[in-house]
């Protein structure tokens, strides 16, 4: 996603950058398998996305998406499984309030 030119012209990052960035990424990342079999949304390509904050128990799900975001039903079965679902202004409120 990184690559794509609309992304690199936009925040004017060259691919050192990417490349700087993916590999502090890769060193922090904790990966996750998934089976693909989890149907909790909508829209199916996300689902792979909440099976992945679900087995990797993350604690929030942060998200621009409108079929994650506005589903309450889906946001109370992800905060039941642990993970809380914000938004991206929502996040960034508690960072704050929390002083990070």
């Amino acid at each position: 996603m990184l690559h794509r030119p609309r992304i690199k012209e936009k925040y004017r990052i060259s691919e050192d950058e990417i490349a700087r960035f993916l590999e502090l990424l890769l060193r922090r990342a904790i990966l996750v398998t998934v089976s693909g079999q989890m149907k909790l949304c909508r829209d199916e390509r996300d689902n792979v996305v909440l099976e992945t904050a679900i087995n990797g128990q993350a604690e929030y799900l942060v998200s621009r998406d409108d079929d994650i975001k506005g589903d309450t039903e889906l946001i109370q079965q992800m905060r039941a499984s642990g993970v809380q679902v914000l938004t991206v202004s929502q996040f960034l409120q508690k960072l704050e309030a929390e002083g990070r």
